[in-house]
């Protein structure tokens, strides 16, 4: 175990506490800090996770809890696993605390996973398209339930409330592959 670890070990809450406390200090003791992460095996800083940062990152990320064991295993670092992104793991309880009051280091903000704008960091342009093209097919799916739901309301008031037939089927397939509600014939 070299020095700086077992110094770590040794004093890294007081240095974590100076964090919160000591804000004439903060830019130092952000050096020196350390935690545990999803990408090294051994203590790491604020400056050895941002020269690991993928290209396309927009944030230091952490997620905070009790069990280290868990918080690797959470699901909330899966969508962070898929695009090969660090995230800081910290099980100190005293890091619930501390770490949300440092939201930046050297320009880069420091967001925990379980923000809500957190998942829009990690959304690529592809995404954001999917999402829009989706958008579009969803509507087109509303329009056609509702045209089926006024066929289907048309139909059992001019049928008598008779049983679906294939006819009718296939008019809903009509419907389904056009969007537009065919005309009913009264008896």
């Amino acid at each position: 175990m070299d020095k700086y670890t077992k110094f770590i070990e040794e004093f890294g809450r007081a240095l974590k506490e100076g964090l919160y406390q000591d804000h004439a200090s903060k830019d130092s003791l952000q050096e020196l800090v350390r935690f545990k992460s999803t990408k090294v095996d051994k203590w790491t800083g604020f400056e050895g996770y941002k020269d690991r940062m993928q290209p396309e990152q927009k944030a230091i990320y952490y997620i905070t809890g009790e069990n280290e064991q868990m918080l690797r295993n959470s699901p909330l670092l899966e969508s962070f696993k898929k695009k090969d992104i660090e995230v800081l793991i910290l099980d100190d309880e005293i890091d619930e605390i501390v770490i949300p009051s440092v939201i930046e280091y050297k320009g880069t903000p420091i967001k925990s996973v379980n923000r809500t704008d957190t998942a829009d960091d990690l959304e690529t342009k592809e995404d954001k398209k999917a999402q829009e093209e989706a958008k579009g097919v969803v509507e087109k799916i509303k329009k056609a339930l509702d045209h089926i739901n006024r066929f289907l309301a048309e139909r059992e008031e001019n049928k008598n409330e008779l049983p679906i037939l294939l006819s009718d089927i296939t008019d809903i397939k009509e419907i389904l592959e056009t969007g537009k509600l065919p005309t009913l014939i009264k008896d």
